[in-house]
């Protein structure tokens, strides 16, 4: 290219404008790329849908770790549930807090 150039004695001013040209096209075409990136982020702003979502998610960990707490306590005293009370309670605490059981009396469930 830069010989057909020189054979064409394009005068180095002229030279010059098309390298500003190339130059100008570059960027805009550069900055227009990034701007459509920036149009298919996702907006950082959660919907409410999402936040009760995760919300309701989050809940359901926590009862399925009271669950687990219980289960591993069970296992380590070879299913004696008189040691793992203290866990069979906050599991049920937990439940009925999210309405999945009943709320009752304590001693009516076996604690004191």
């Amino acid at each position: 290219m830069w010989n057909r150039i020189k054979r064409k004695n394009i005068k180095a001013l002229d030279l010059k404008m098309v390298q500003m040209v190339f130059a100008a096209v570059f960027v805009f075409s550069g900055y227009r790329l990034w701007q459509m990136k920036q149009e298919e982020k996702p907006s950082p702003i959660i919907p409410a849908q999402s936040f009760e979502r995760y919300v309701k998610i989050q809940k359901e960990a926590k009862r399925k770790l009271e669950m687990l707490k219980y289960m591993v306590c069970l296992r380590e005293h070879k299913n004696k549930n008189e040691d793992c009370r203290y866990a069979a309670k906050d599991y049920f605490q937990c439940r009925m807090d999210a309405g999945l059981m009943d709320k009752d009396a304590w001693p009516r469930l076996g604690f004191k």
